[in-house]
């Protein structure tokens, strides 16, 4: 049973699913406040790695096109595209691949 407020409950169940964990992570997180502490720190370091993934690669990318090395820059978006699972970054990542062809 949970123990957190509904409107906080439905908050980390929709970041949770925002960032691809289950929806048993995001239940288990909401059985006690220590538990919901552990499931934010998951939805942050998703968030956190993910974005310096993403981030990493458009900058890198942007280097390699200007240097002339579109296959190199393609292979850095497929390269993130091969592990990331917050499907927002997944999008940003697929959308900058689609502008190389």
């Amino acid at each position: 049973m949970s123990v957190l407020r509904l409107g906080a409950g439905s908050l980390l169940r929709r970041a949770a699913r925002q960032v691809a964990l289950s929806d048993d992570d995001a239940t288990q997180g909401l059985c006690s406040p220590s538990d919901a502490a552990t499931l934010v720190a998951k939805i942050s370091l998703k968030i956190r790695v993910g974005s310096r993934r993403l981030s990493r690669a458009i900058v890198d990318a942007s280097r390699l096109q200007d240097a002339g090395d579109r296959q190199g820059a393609r292979k850095l978006f497929e390269d993130v595209l091969a592990v990331e699972v917050v499907p927002l970054y997944r999008e940003i990542a697929q959308t900058q691949l689609n502008a190389l062809e």
